[in-house]
């Protein structure tokens, strides 16, 4: 249980976590990656998850609504993009899907179609064709949808 040579009881590990996890939501496996410099065996790190979920500190359905809300409004992503993230932070599938219910989907599309809108004049390619493809990348690159990225191309009339 060291960590910078200094000793840290359980407790005041505890008390760490918890001020980490009050900063902003955080899930199970972010929790489990700042507790690994202290050097935990599994059953302490078992002790402190319990602990932080049942005093509320951890709670990963409440993680997955503010991690989509935020993504897709401040960080303009596609839910495609969301759902990759929170997989790899080995999030449950049942609450990954509890968080594309917290997608408007209106604001959702308004907010696709001015990222591509904006991108648009500074596309550059020598046809319209190549214009496209290249808009299209960058919308799935960004986690859109196809079928909504195509839409908004078709109102373009490209």
């Amino acid at each position: 249980m060291t960590n910078n040579h200094k000793i840290h009881s359980l407790q005041d590990i505890k008390l760490k976590i918890e001020q980490y996890c009050v900063y902003q939501d955080r899930c199970q496996y972010e929790v489990e990656q700042k507790l690994k410099p202290y050097n935990l065996n599994n059953e302490e790190i078992d002790i402190i998850i319990k602990d932080l979920i049942n005093q509320k500190f951890l709670n990963e359905v409440r993680y997955v609504q503010s991690y989509t809300r935020g993504s897709y409004r401040y960080k303009k992503w596609g839910w495609n993009k969301i759902k990759a993230n929170l997989l790899a932070k080995h999030i449950a599938r049942p609450h990954i899907d509890k968080g594309y219910l917290e997608i408007d989907q209106n604001e959702y599309k308004e907010i696709i179609y001015t990222e591509l809108l904006k991108k648009w004049p500074n596309v550059k390619a020598k046809s319209d064709f190549e214009k496209k493809n290249k808009l299209i990348r960058f919308g799935t690159g960004r986690g859109y949808e196809y079928d909504i990225i195509n839409a908004f191309l078709e109102t373009l009339n490209i």
